[in-house]
């Protein structure tokens, strides 16, 4: 976990879904980290331009369509502070590519670079 890493750092979740937030809040507790739990639209999340220096979102465009993932992307750049970086965990095929479905979301938003990396492990 992020705050784990980074156990000084401010951490706020934010999520649609009231179950996730109340099974992300029992882990978090059970593992001794404050973090913050929000009910909320990653679409529109609500916070001030330039609030974070970075934004997470996993294994979340899988489930959307491909305009609520455009949506989503350009609010997360919206957020960052100058320098800032948005983080993606996407959901890989067998053989550690991005799934086809996730790459056009991404390369609607000027991100189709990353469809050229390799992810080796």
């Amino acid at each position: 976990m992020l705050k784990q890493a980074f156990p000084e750092a401010e951490v706020i979740g934010l999520d649609l879904s009231p179950y996730m937030l109340v099974r992300a809040e029992d882990k978090a507790r059970n593992a001794g980290l404050g973090i913050v739990w929000r009910h909320g639209n990653a679409e529109k999340t609500g916070f001030r331009d330039a609030t974070f220096d970075l934004v997470t979102a996993s294994l979340l465009f899988h489930e959307t369509p491909d305009a609520v993932s455009q949506a989503i992307l350009r609010e997360s750049f919206r957020l960052l502070v100058a320098g800032g970086q948005v983080l993606t965990q996407p959901e890989f095929d067998g053989k550690k590519r991005l799934k086809t479905r996730q790459s056009k979301p991404c390369n609607n938003t000027g991100l189709s670079d990353l469809m050229s990396i390799k992810f080796n492990k």
